[in-house]
């Protein structure tokens, strides 16, 4: 009872600003709930000043079956701290928002000191809060919760009340842990913050081996770091981390001619890459790793390769020589003619040929994307007319190319739909 009344009197004080504030230091993607761990926290001596900061990050969205929709996930918009349970007598806490009003993802901090004469042992804080939210983008009534709900999402904190002099948690000497978390990776030259984690008896030091000698610093990637950590008994433990540099892409391929006339295939060895934009000649692009594309005259064309990933670009241009594509003015003795109509039309038109020889005929239809929207094969005889309707269905406005192939011969026209 002694440590609410003192809570009642602590909360009475801190909401008139009548203590000193703390300044939150934790990264802003932090995971929601209370740091720094409770077992790495300073441990509380008897009769001897204390003075402590606990930081959190608040909840951005909670289990809205309290509000009356189970299963459902409501977005926070803030939470009040209503009561904090247990604080040791004599210690007092103030926020650094004297509202203790915090927005969903907010970052606050609490500030513990004072000095107190409460029998040694582990003292568990505990708190209740009230926390209004929007379920299906509305906003529901306010909910409270208690001590053992807001102890079901982790928030507690556990105090070690100590003797004078004893050592913090029981700990003997040398043993105690040190370890570097952040990134393992960052683009060259980015930064990464890095947080020393350890259970050394309190007061220690950290010495990182760029000098610093707080807690949280930033290196630039890629680095190899350690920090020596010395307890209250003079005893070290050095931690280390390494940083890997992620690179920028390289972009290279290779093109090649295919055995069909036009086609082009790609071999890609690019390097540290995620994805990738082609160009050909300004005629058609692509995003896979991999493209085929066919050209449909004959000619030298620039293929351009941008090579992306987080980290930025590269790009480089190869060319490739097209031949073999026989035009409508070379018709020589395989056609007689080849005939198209109506052009332009709405997708639906005839291909009328008359060939010289009697042989199958290839007919495809590209976009200018290089991509075939019509293939087929028609059998054509020596001197008969053949005609074949073609149908391209819902097919969009523009203009594509029509290839009529027989052996070794590439005839190419241009259709417009409209």
């Amino acid at each position: 009872m002694k440590h609410l009344v003192t809570l009642i009197v602590a909360i009475a004080l801190f909401s008139t600003g009548a203590w000193a504030q703390c300044t939150p230091t934790i990264p802003a993607n932090s995971d929601p709930g209370l740091y720094p761990p409770d077992s790495t926290l300073a441990c509380i001596e008897r009769t001897v000043a204390y003075s402590e900061v606990i930081e959190f990050k608040n909840f951005e969205d909670v289990d809205a079956t309290s509000f009356g929709f189970p299963g459902v996930t409501a977005t926070v918009d803030s939470i009040r701290i209503d009561s904090i349970f247990d604080v040791p007598t004599g210690l007092t806490t103030a926020f650094n928002n004297a509202s203790r009003v915090y927005v969903g993802g907010e970052i606050g901090c609490i500030l513990l000191s004072g000095n107190t004469s409460d029998a040694a042992g582990t003292v568990v804080l505990e708190f209740e809060a009230t926390v209004w939210a929007k379920a299906f983008g509305f906003a529901v009534p306010a909910q409270s919760l208690s001590r053992s709900q807001l102890a079901d999402l982790g928030l507690t904190y556990d105090l070690e009340i100590i003797e004078p002099g004893a050592a913090c948690r029981g700990v003997a000497p040398g043993a105690f842990n040190a370890s570097i978390t952040g990134a393992n990776s960052a683009c060259t030259g980015d930064s990464v913050t890095l947080t020393l984690v350890t259970d050394a008896a309190a007061p220690y030091s950290a010495v990182w081996s760029t000098g610093a000698v707080t807690n949280i610093i930033k290196v630039a990637a890629p680095a190899a770091i350690s920090v020596t950590v010395t307890d209250v008994n003079s005893v070290s433990v050095i931690a280390t981390k390494i940083v890997n540099e992620d690179l920028v892409p390289t972009a290279d391929f290779t093109p090649a001619a295919t055995a069909t006339p036009g086609e082009v295939t790609i071999t890609n060895s690019s390097s540290d890459a995620t994805a990738y934009s082609w160009d050909f000649a300004g005629l058609g692009t692509d995003t896979s790793a991999t493209p085929t594309y066919t050209f449909t005259e004959n000619g030298e064309y620039d293929i351009t390769l941008i090579a992306v990933n987080d980290c930025g670009s590269d790009t480089t241009v190869e060319s490739v020589t097209i031949s073999g594509i026989v035009g409508i003015n070379e018709l020589g003795s395989i056609f007689n003619s080849v005939q198209i109509a109506p052009n332009p039309s709405n997708g639906n038109f005839n291909l009328r040929l008359v060939a010289n020889e009697t042989s199958p005929v290839s007919v495809k239809v590209f976009n200018l994307q290089g991509q075939a929207v019509y293939t087929n094969v028609l059998n054509v005889v020596a001197g008969q007319a053949s005609t074949q309707a073609i149908q391209l269905g819902n097919a969009a406005s523009g203009i594509y190319i029509i290839q009529v192939q027989a052996n070794d011969a590439l005839i190419t026209q241009k259709l417009i739909i409209k």
